[in-house]
């Protein structure tokens, strides 16, 4: 089942992608179409991205519906794809790897770590129609941070 809830209007501030969350701390705000702005060094554009989050408030993944499987993604930013728009994520491109035959479905966030994934899990708050899906696999991705 595909999120078909209207985005809400680009936001130009990353602290507009949360909001708090008793249980987790914090979460993406759900129907968000953000645009955080090109980042410019010396003239040259380093990037420009587009980050949806969909009805249920994960990052969307475009991509072909009509997959056999669904896979879960959880982790960090670098899961999320923090700089890369919604096709260029790990899931979309493993979901495009796989020639559309799963459906990839991103629940990484920005900071967050096991502790707000478990939680997730324990809560139930992934996508409701994956609750009675095809799940097959699931993987959990977080990047170490040099102090």
């Amino acid at each position: 089942m595909a999120d078909h809830a209207q985005p809400a209007p680009p936001s130009a501030s990353p602290a507009e992608y949360f909001e708090p969350d008793p249980e987790l701390g914090f979460r993406l705000r759900s129907n968000l179409r953000a645009m955080p702005g090109k980042l410019r060094v010396g003239g040259r554009e380093i990037f420009n991205y587009t980050a949806s989050v969909g009805r249920f408030g994960w990052r969307e993944t475009r991509q072909d519906l009509r997959g056999r499987s669904d896979v879960l993604f959880f982790g960090d930013s670098f899961l999320y794809g923090s700089g890369l728009n919604d096709d260029e994520t790990i899931p979309a491109r493993f979901s495009a790897a796989m020639k559309g035959t799963v459906i990839a479905h991103n629940f990484g966030v920005p900071n967050w770590g096991a502790q707000q994934t478990l939680r997730v899990l324990e809560l139930g708050r992934e996508k409701p129609e994956l609750l009675f899906g095809r799940v097959t696999k699931a993987f959990f991705l977080v990047t170490q941070r040099q102090l």
